[in-house]
């Protein structure tokens, strides 16, 4: 069973290669095989976006977003664990966009966090929902500011 574990974080970190840390809207990325979800937090706001992007953690999934449910964020560190909800974001979802938003008194501080970030999506093929996470989701403010430059 470990081998396992340790095969899918290998190929997670292949993947993670193909599209680096960082996404279009300057987030951090989480893993779902095959889309990603992209954190990008306003701290002035106290508001959260994630982004549900495609394979390629590049626009939004070809699919219809209303197949997209159950956006959460669950911060793992905090005592007792914190479970932040997201909804659909009409404004800042278009064409080439998919968002779900969330404001919260946590997203005022500018500090790298550690979590899961997940979603649910609706499997047309399996008639069944999948759920979506990145155990090992990572968020750091210094190292987005970075990249920014």
């Amino acid at each position: 069973k470990d081998k396992g574990k340790e095969k899918d974080k290998d190929a997670k970190g292949d993947h993670k290669d193909d599209h680096g840390e960082i996404g279009p809207h300057g987030g951090a990325i989480a893993e779902w095989p095959p889309y990603h979800g992209e954190l990008v937090i306003d701290h002035a706001s106290k508001q959260a976006t994630v982004y549900i992007l495609d394979e390629k953690a590049a626009k939004a999934p070809d699919i219809d977003a209303k197949r997209f449910s159950k956006v959460k964020l669950t911060l793992t560190e905090e005592k007792p664990p914190l479970t932040i909800d997201f909804a659909p974001d009409a404004k800042k979802s278009g064409k080439d966009t998919m968002a779900f938003s969330a404001t919260h008194d946590f997203f005022e501080k500018k500090a790298a966090f550690k979590g899961v970030l997940s979603a649910r999506i609706d499997d047309d093929n399996e008639k069944k929902v999948k759920p979506l996470a990145d155990d090992g989701f990572e968020y750091d403010p210094k190292k987005l500011e970075k990249s920014k430059k």
